[in-house]
């Protein structure tokens, strides 16, 4: 007996990509595998390329792929920085957050991160364990550590981490709103009213280090987080929580 036939592009990919594709249906849908699951932006379009061979005979096969929401809770709970600090990951649409505030003194290569701040333990003596609970205070600069060449920022994040850009932010507070992501701590109270904190994103009203006047300032009332845009070469783009539930404003870099 003896069999031929032509290639077809049927799907077959292997490595990064996990992929399903209904008869009939140019659309392949391709899902992240964790290896590396945050590198690939969710909901983008692209193609997938690969060559299918049935003896001698090749064809260059291409389909359209779409990247479906990562479970990142269900598959990373939380993720650590190089010094060993443990952030829990909050799934929020199609994006994975940390759900605390950012605490290493080292960038992932491994070289100190400058000019870190921390809350000192009388500003808010309630709390146990101030560091720990509010995380450090970063310049822009130092937080993207000087990076002023793109968007994808990893700064002071963990490995496959980075800076939110401006549209990652505004996705965020789109979708779910300033209140729920706002936290309704036990010790932390926001002033005038708590968020409901109904999907773990926990935003604590921290304050900020205003450099002018050399004080820390704003606790119970109000947060800040950067984000990895710039306006200029001195203001970056900061999202702000608090009166102005949920708002962008342009802060000086120091």
């Amino acid at each position: 007996m003896a069999v031929s036939g032509v290639p077809t592009c049927s799907v077959n990919l292997s490595g990064l990509y996990a992929v399903t594709v209904a008869p009939n249906d140019s659309k392949v849908v391709l899902t992240v595998l964790p290896a590396n699951p945050y590198n690939y932006p969710v909901g983008v379009t692209s193609v997938a390329n690969w060559t299918a061979t049935v003896g001698s005979q090749t064809k260059e096969c291409h389909q359209n792929v779409v990247v479906h929401s990562y479970n990142c809770v269900e598959n990373h709970p939380s993720v650590n920085d190089i010094d060993g600090h443990s952030y829990p990951v909050v799934n929020l649409g199609n994006y994975c957050w940390t759900g605390r505030n950012m605490r290493t003194q080292h960038y992932a290569d491994g070289t100190s991160v400058p000019n870190v701040m921390t809350f000192p333990a009388s500003y808010a003596p309630e709390v146990d364990d101030i560091e720990e609970t509010f995380g450090h205070l970063y310049t822009w600069d130092a937080a993207t550590q000087y990076n002023v060449s793109g968007t994808q920022m990893q700064g002071v994040c963990p490995n496959g981490w980075h800076v939110p850009t401006d549209g990652e932010t505004e996705y965020l507070l789109s979708m779910f709103g300033a209140a729920e992501l706002m936290s309704n701590d036990d010790q932390i109270h926001w002033l005038p009213t708590d968020g409901t904190d109904g999907y773990g994103f926990s935003f604590l009203p921290v304050g900020c280090y205003n450099a002018v006047s050399g004080l820390f300032e704003g606790l119970y009332v109000g947060s800040f987080f950067w984000t990895s845009e710039t306006e200029d070469s001195i203001i970056s783009h900061a999202c702000e929580f608090g009166d102005a539930c949920g708002t962008f404003e342009d802060v000086t870099r120091t």
